[in-house]
């Protein structure tokens, strides 16, 4: 039986969001392709149906992660109401919902180009979000 193109699309969506949770919580070589697709809710044998490697997924759930964090920082007006959220209690206990750099900086250096592009990328929009919220004027600088 074949699925509509909109299944299949939320499948593929299912399956990233899983990925970028489970990544964040075991690191990129913590997760075995089966346990994911389990944790989805769907056959190790559907996954290269939606992606031509592990590499390729790795990349795809970072780059959602990181782009999860963007919106969430999008809220916060100063950089003390995003520093009092980053390293609170409740952020420390779900590491599936931890910030991806934070989570995965050590895994990166041993991962594909394609991730080390995305880390890099979303790390860029992170500082860039960071240095957007300190103090300007004389005081600031010191």
């Amino acid at each position: 039986m074949r699925i509509s193109r909109d299944q299949a699309q939320q499948n593929h969506d299912r399956v990233v969001t899983t990925a970028a949770r489970m990544f964040r919580e075991r690191g990129f070589d913590g997760v075995a392709v089966g346990d994911l697709m389990k944790a989805a809710g769907f056959t190790h044998g559907g996954f290269y149906n939606h992606f031509k490697s592990k590499e390729a997924l790795s990349a795809q759930a970072l780059d959602q992660a990181f782009r999860q964090m963007d919106d969430h920082r999008a809220g916060m007006e100063s950089l003390d109401d995003l520093l009092v959220q980053y390293l609170s209690e409740a952020a420390c206990r779900a590491p599936g919902k931890a910030c991806p750099a934070a989570a995965l900086a050590g895994d990166v250096s041993r991962q594909g180009e394609p991730v080390k592009q995305v880390f890099a990328e979303g790390f860029e929009r992170m500082v860039e979000s960071m240095a957007a919220r300190l103090p300007e004027g004389p005081r600031a600088r010191g």
